[in-house]
């Protein structure tokens, strides 16, 4: 072998050394931050809700909910569009605020009401529900009415007895809504 081929060869292995490490920490590393959060109570990322630590992994209606609420919210965030404008963006940091309260309402109600005692969580399981279409109504949707979808959801987590508009197509050329 000539000088010139064993550099390329050398320079070829540790190239695919690299890449290799580099895939290798990239999934080591996102497989720690998704068992890190799948084995908290953060409502979101970084900001720890009231949960109880054995919410993590109960099989109970009110951890289910909580654990449902939490999958909600990180379905809203992953929709990049929501952080690419100021409206959008505020938008977001209200829904957050919003469903950090309806967790601390959760604990708060489980708390406090007697145990076997599932009419209490009616209300959170219809809030979560419409956290959990809520994506679905952003997509393709200029700022402003992501910002007022986003506030009807941030009110009827507030209040789920009020009226939400959910049967509107994403779509504004769909004629089947």
């Amino acid at each position: 072998m000539t000088g010139v081929s064993l550099l390329i060869v050398v320079v070829a292995i540790v190239f695919a050394v690299a890449v290799l490490a580099g895939v290798t920490w990239f999934v080591i590393d996102s497989m720690v931050r998704v068992r890190r959060f799948a084995r908290s109570t953060d409502v979101l990322p970084g900001r720890p809700g009231t949960a109880p630590r054995e919410w993590a992994a109960s099989d109970d209606p009110a951890p289910l909910l909580h654990r449902r609420l939490r999958y909600a919210i990180a379905l809203v965030h992953e929709n990049h569009t929501l952080r690419a404008d100021p409206v959008s963006r505020a938008a977001l940091e209200r829904l957050d605020d919003a469903v950090l309260v309806l967790d601390g309402r959760l604990v708060s109600v489980v708390t406090d009401s007697a145990p076997g005692d599932d009419d209490a969580l009616t209300p959170f399981d219809d809030a979560i529900s419409a956290l959990e279409r809520l994506p679905g109504r952003l997509v393709y949707q200029p700022p402003g009415v992501i910002a007022g979808r986003v506030d009807e959801t941030i009110a009827y987590l507030g209040d789920p007895s009020l009226p939400l508009d959910t049967g509107e197509s994403p779509y504004p050329d769909d004629e089947s809504a």
